[in-house]
């Protein structure tokens, strides 16, 4: 394999010697980690070359000039490809596919192999922390060109996606010593890995059932639960009746994990409480809200109470199929995160998932991924899900986590490109507000009353707000409290969070409103009574369905609730100083998966009277779009976005 690279303007790029002494030039070191961490690597894929990448810091930057780029051209031959890695000063990895053009050299013999050469251009981005501060990298970047195998497949078997993606899972499974189907779950006496052994629900009595998510499985995914009291109390209502289903989540669809499911009861109605996690909302959904599609078998299933955990109702940007690299890319990311929250990883196989996908992404793999495509907001599967018939009334409970990064992570999440990817509150991988959001036809089909929220604009105190991601919820006795609560159909004892209005975003929310909305708690309180609490305004905020579709929403603040001094009264003498309810709106805007809210004062009372304000954030929003869809965003773009 024949590597050639090459910078522009103020970058420099030197190779690294094998073992990882820097060639570099003096005054410039190379991180110490390994640009493709071990868990990523196998057999099919070795590091060719690897080089240190600097800009240089005195180098001016001047408002309208291009990124500066890196550039590969690599040379291979037979069934080798190529694919570019980055670490990032902060530690982030991404992936970066090239454009392969097949090539036979000078002088060489028919019928001799050709090589393929691949061409690699790669803008450096220009940094953005948690503070707010831009400008270009001055730290190194470390690059690794990547030598990548062809995908393992059987004869029989032609290289498209779902079908690598099935014998992945099998194999990958098979090594984890897991399979399919239905288990009983067995807690241990005190915290440690749940046993699980094979055993079906018959009808009768209420059983409750634990269904998982991406890339994990019963044991893994709940594990957590056993450091609560939770078993010790299910245990009180099902007795012996805890089941677990235990379905491949990246090569079938949530359908086929519901057909399973089914088709392995025996007959007649099986009663269930269910807990789920993630994507295993989806196919709880499926189970309850298509039974049509199920066909027959779909009356065994009969559900009582549900609480969808983290749920992608509305889906995830993660698992846009024109976005694998990126997607991949986070998983890897996110797999560094976990360990900073979670004792255990519940991702029993995503680093081996980040590790194939690298064969992918190198050999441009044609198709998409049956079960992560069940999560694309835009697909049909969630569009069906999101569609008639709605579920039965009353039926589902939700928790969901609003995680506000800071410092390294909030670094880590902007170096992987994935800081203006979501648009929205998350918690790292599913939207925050999809946990609630069950169909698109404007009603709440979760009661507020049912809705428990971790992080900024909830209602679930802990000693630290920010510490619930998308894998830990488990991990908390609140979520065990809201779990046992929610299966009795007990009230939760809790705030009531206004599902009408966004949760808290750090990265569109600015001034105070920042603070809206915040737990509906009681009455409004007057003025010098404590906190402003979010008016509970009437309005269902637009999905993100329609990606071509700009949605703008002006909510009016009661003047009472939106007492404050006039511009300038702090410069006046203190006698002539005056506070009176000054009118102000928050405008909430949406468009292609991005969302902004801001507030904005009144001249007159009126609402609808300030264009340019709603230009700007068109053009605001407009530029967070084209960051999910990959477009580079102008310098002006930039600094809209802060």
């Amino acid at each position: 394999m024949r590597v050639i690279a090459r910078a522009t303007g103020s970058v420099a790029i030197s190779e690294l010697a094998a073992g990882g002494a820097a060639a570099v030039r003096r005054g410039v070191a190379a991180a110490d980690e390994a640009v493709l961490p071990p868990e990523f690597q196998s057999d099919r894929v070795s590091v060719e070359k690897t080089y240190a990448v600097s800009v240089d810091p005195a180098a001016p930057v001047r408002r309208g000039d291009e990124l500066p780029v890196i550039e590969f051209d690599v040379e291979a031959a037979g069934d080798e490809a190529s694919l570019v890695v980055l670490r990032h000063p902060s530690g982030a990895i991404t992936f970066h596919p090239g454009e392969t053009a097949t090539v036979r050299g000078a002088g060489a013999k028919r019928g001799a192999a050709a090589s393929r050469i691949t061409h690699f251009r790669i803008p450096l981005r220009r940094a953005h922390t948690a503070e707010g501060r831009r400008g270009l990298i001055t730290q190194v970047v470390k690059a690794a060109v990547l030598k990548v195998s062809k995908p393992v497949a059987d004869a029989a078997t032609s290289f498209l996606l779902p079908k690598l993606a099935r014998l992945w899972e099998e194999r990958t499974w098979s090594r984890h010593g897991l399979s399919e189907g239905w288990f009983r779950v067995i807690p241990p006496p005190a915290a440690g890995a749940l046993q699980l052994e094979p055993a079906t629900p018959q009808p009768g009595n209420r059983s409750l059932l634990l269904l998982h998510g991406t890339f994990s499985d019963a044991a893994s995914a709940y594990r957590g639960l056993t450091r609560t009291e939770f078993f010790k109390h299910a245990a009180s209502i099902y007795e012996n009746r805890v089941f677990a289903f235990n379905h491949f989540t990246v090569s079938r669809s949530p359908q086929e994990n519901a057909e399973a499911l089914l088709g392995a009861l025996p007959p007649g109605r099986c009663q269930f409480d269910v807990v789920t996690h993630s994507r295993g909302g989806l196919v709880l959904r499926t189970l309850v809200e298509r039974p049509a599609e199920l066909g027959p078998k779909a009356s065994r299933f009969q559900l009582g109470r549900a609480v969808l955990v983290a749920s992608p109702n509305d889906g995830t940007p993660l698992a846009t199929p024109d976005r694998w690299d990126k997607t991949i890319g986070w998983i890897a990311n996110l797999l560094k995160i976990i360990d900073r929250f979670s004792p255990e990883n519940p991702l029993l196989t995503g680093a081996e998932f980040v590790a194939e996908g690298i064969v992918w992404l190198a050999h441009h793999v044609a198709g998409d991924l049956p079960g992560l495509r069940a999560m694309d907001g835009a697909g049909e599967i969630i569009e069906g899900l999101q569609g008639p018939p709605a579920p039965p009334l009353q039926s589902y409970s939700a928790l969901v986590a609003n995680f506000h990064p800071t410092g390294n992570i909030a670094q880590v999440m902007a170096d992987a490109g994935v800081d203006q990817f979501f648009g929205s509150a998350n918690d790292l991988v599913v939207p925050s507000e999809g946990g609630w959001r069950v169909d698109r036809d404007g009603v709440q089909h979760v009661n507020a009353a049912a809705v428990g929220c971790f992080g900024p604009g909830g209602n679930l105190a802990t000693a630290e707000p920010s510490a619930v991601i998308h894998t830990n919820f488990f991990d908390r006795r609140e979520t065990a409290t809201f779990l046992l609560r929610a299966l009795a159909g007990e009230d939760q004892q809790l705030p009531t969070v206004n599902l009408n209005a966004p949760l808290p975003d750090r990265r569109f929310i600015r001034g105070a409103a920042g603070a809206l909305p915040a737990p509906v708690t009681g009455p409004q309180r007057g003025r010098g009574a404590g906190p402003l609490e979010a008016p509970a305004v009437a309005f269902n905020a637009p999905t993100t369905a329609a990606r071509d579709t700009f949605h703008v929403v002006i909510i009016e603040v009661p003047a009472a609730e939106a007492s404050q001094p006039e511009p300038g009264a702090a410069e006046q003498p203190a006698g002539r100083r005056a506070a009176r309810p000054r009118p102000r709106a928050l405008i909430y805007a949406a468009y292609g998966g991005a969302r902004v809210v801001e507030e904005f004062a009144l001249r007159d009372g009126s609402a609808g009277k300030n264009w340019q304000r709603i230009i700007a954030l068109h053009q605001r929003i407009k530029a967070a779009t084209d960051l999910q869809q990959g477009a580079m965003p102008s310098e002006a773009q930039m600094d809209e976005l802060g």
